[in-house]
């Protein structure tokens, strides 16, 4: 069969708001947008390639996040993997890998944990979740 392709545009923080900080400082949640593309070559496989279109300004210093991934699932969608990588395109680079399973454990309901890792504090860390698909 032919090959399906996605795409994707995330906006956040339109209006930038801007919130009172200790000491008479202000916080500035920054526009962010970024668009991505996924070609799923069979309906059980994805891959992934997105991109922000503005440099962000974060505690962590300046990024500009581009990232591709990969999913998979088997046995009639109830075992699903993934793996990304994700990097900033400007100042530090902070490349970053992650990955995931999904377990369905009934009908529309699935236990996922995820992994995260990468050099700075804030770009490594795990979860566990319940998620229910409809």
């Amino acid at each position: 069969g032919t090959g399906r392709v996605r795409l994707g545009l995330l906006a956040r923080n339109l209006r930038e708001a801007r919130f009172k900080a200790p000491e008479n400082g202000q916080i500035r949640l920054q526009r962010q947008v970024r668009v991505g593309v996924a070609v799923l070559p069979d309906p059980d496989f994805t891959v992934a390639l997105d991109f922000d279109l503005a440099t962000a300004d974060e505690v962590t210093g300046r990024r500009r996040n581009v990232a591709i991934g990969a999913e998979k699932w088997w046995s009639n969608r109830r075992f699903g993997g993934r793996a990304g990588l994700r990097a900033s395109a400007v100042g530090d680079g902070r490349p970053v890998v992650a990955g995931g399973l999904s377990v369905g454990i009934r009908p529309r309901l699935f236990l996922e944990g995820q992994i995260t890792r990468g050099r700075a504090d804030a770009d490594r860390g795990w979860g566990l979740s319940l998620s229910s698909k409809f």
